[in-house]
Order: C-alpha cells, then sequence, then structure tokens
C-alpha cells in the first residue's frame, strides 16, 4: 500500500488540493488498510504497521520528509484525519456486538469453543477474543443490551506516546 501511495501517480503535492487528498485518503486508503480488520487479532507489531504506514501516507500529503523533523502530533494537527487504529478498535467492538447478540452461529460457535488437549510449548498466539476481554471481561453480556453501544461501554481516550490517542479500559 505504501508503495502504491509512494508511486509518480500519485498527483504533486503542490497541484492537488489537500482537500482532495483527504478525502481520498479517508474513503479510499483507510477502508482498504482496514478491509476485515474486525476480526485481526491484534498485536503491537500490527499496531507499529498500522500507525507507521497511516503517518508515512499523511506526511506524503503535506510533502513533509524526515529531515524536517516535524512531529507526528503536528502532522495529525495539520491533517486532522480519522486515527486508523481507534477506527480498527471501533470495528472490532462493532463485530463483538454481533457476535455476541447472535444465537447459534458459526462466529458465535468458533469464538467460544476451547480446544482439548495439551499446548504447544511457548507463548500462546493472542486470540481475537482476548483483545475484546481485555476492554471488557463481560463483553458478552453488555453486547446484548443493543441500546447501549458496546464501544462506549468502558473505553476512554488516553494519550498515546507516539501520534495522539488510544482506546483503553478505564
Amino acid at each position: 500500500m505504501v508503495e502504491i501511495w509512494k508511486d509518480e501517480q500519485v498527483p504533486p503535492n503542490e497541484n492537488f488540493p489537500l482537500s482532495l487528498k483527504k478525502r481520498i485518503f479517508t474513503q479510499c486508503v483507510i477502508p482498504t488498510l482496514l478491509y476485515a480488520a474486525e476480526i485481526w487479532a491484534t498485536t503491537k507489531m500490527l499496531n507499529n504497521k498500522i500507525r507507521s504506514t497511516q503517518l508515512s501516507m499523511e506526511r506524503k500529503m503535506l510533502g513533509i520528509t524526515w529531515q524536517d523533523k516535524v512531529t507526528n502530533k503536528k502532522i495529525r494537527e495539520q491533517t486532522k484525519l480519522p486515527n486508523a487504529l481507534r477506527l480498527l478498535k471501533s470495528y472490532k467492538w462493532k463485530w463483538a456486538g454481533h457476535v455476541a447478540r447472535a444465537s447459534e452461529n458459526w462466529a458465535n460457535t468458533v469464538t467460544r469453543w476451547t480446544p482439548a488437549g495439551k499446548r504447544k510449548k511457548g507463548r500462546p498466539k493472542t486470540r481475537w477474543v482476548k483483545d475484546i476481554k481485555a476492554r471488557d471481561r463481560n463483553w458478552i453480556t453488555s453486547a446484548q443490551d443493543r441500546g447501549r453501544p458496546l464501544s462506549s461501554s468502558g473505553i476512554r481516550m488516553t494519550k498515546d506516546d507516539d501520534d495522539g490517542h488510544e482506546l483503553r479500559m478505564k
């Protein structure tokens, strides 16, 4: 995705208005970047990749290089684009609500399934359910109440060290 954005077919910065670049980014790039994100098991490495991809594209939009020594925070203030990590987490919470409200379908069955037998040696892989439980232990019962969106139950914004904000539990 970054290679496409760096391609010469993207119009030059001086001839292409920022508002149009932002619109393309919001309507085309973000949905492509986060395609099927609601079922990803997020890890620190994945979060870093998404954050760095978005910031490198924002820098390209503004015509700013690393040598200009402009902070990520100032870039975010200039572009005012939605944070891809925030969107990823909101997509994930919406999907968790759908899974929890479903009676007996494959998504619900697979989510609640516990494998039998012994695990392999080493650290277990990050699972989708573990991400959801880290934010709300009773996510299944919280999702049953359709009047209250799952994403607003117990999530607040906290300062992230890099580029803005990250979703965390209260």
